[in-house]
């Protein structure tokens, strides 16, 4: 009988004498996570990302052979899509040919009224501009004709002592853009989505740091919500969570602005 993943695993953590709580202690994953490695239950993942991740760094602490582990994986759990039916004859081949030239028109006349559209639009767009710039030249030529009352000289003020004022430091910029810097306390798998993208998913070793860049929002997920720290255009932010808990967080170009204005006194 051919030894399944889990049973590989479960085999080699025993040869070292190890419990599943020493495994947990050693890699950060989750005990439950180890249970389902061990009993080859890969559909309790969340995603084929998380099981192939994990997959890897149990066989890495096991001293397995994680590439060998990873193929069978795929062998054992990938989608086969099913096999499509052999084109026989003279008869399928025409009615093939008659499909594609079908679809080709149907593309064809597709773009043209996509074209037609988008030229339509552009046309609107330019009567509206011209609009806007005939009127903005009618309420220019309007206020230059209206008549200018004669200036009247102002009375001259007493000399008094000029008092010299504080100057009043300008109020800080509003930041452009959305730097957020994500660092790992301990192993830890993310994943984050710039502006609405997806970016990365990966496992970010301890002490890593890695920054992403954002013109509207940044969303950090974290498997363990307590074990990566964050920060938004140099700032600080709280923790996502506990350890025992994944945890997500959008920041977006408006929370930052906020954060950038003075308070009012």
């Amino acid at each position: 009988m051919v030894e399944s993943i889990g049973d590989i695993l479960r085999q080699a953590r025993e040869k070292r004498g190890l419990s599943v709580q020493d495994a947990h202690e050693a890699t950060k994953i989750m005990v439950k996570s180890i249970s389902d490695l061990e009993q080859n239950r890969f559909d309790a993942f969340a995603n084929k990302v998380y099981a192939r991740a994990f997959l890897r760094d149990y066989a890495n602490y096991l001293n397995l052979d994680s590439a060998a582990l990873l193929e069978a994986y795929e062998q054992q759990w990938a989608v086969k899509p099913a096999s499509e039916p052999a084109v026989t004859g003279t008869k399928s081949g025409t009615a093939w040919k008659a499909f594609g030239y079908t679809l080709l028109i149907i593309l064809v006349c597709a773009g043209v009224a996509f074209c037609a559209w988008k030229a339509c639009s552009l046309h609107r767009a330019v009567q509206q501009v011209k609009q806007e710039s005939n009127l903005q030249e009618t309420t220019t030529t309007d206020v230059a004709t209206m008549p200018r009352a004669e200036p009247v000289a102002p009375p001259k003020p007493s000399p008094v002592e000029n008092t010299p004022q504080p100057a009043t430091p300008p109020p800080p910029v509003a930041p452009q853009k959305l730097v957020v810097d994500v660092s790992a306390l301990m192993p830890v798998w993310i994943g984050v989505k710039v502006d609405g993208k997806t970016v990365t998913q990966q496992i970010l070793a301890k002490e890593k740091t890695v920054t992403f860049e954002g013109k509207q929002s940044v969303t950090v997920r974290a498997g363990m919500a307590g074990a990566v720290q964050i920060k938004v255009n140099g700032q600080t932010q709280p923790s996502l969570g506990s350890m025992k808990t994944p945890g997500e967080k959008t920041f977006t170009i408006q929370e930052s602005a906020a954060t950038a204005q003075p308070s009012s006194q």
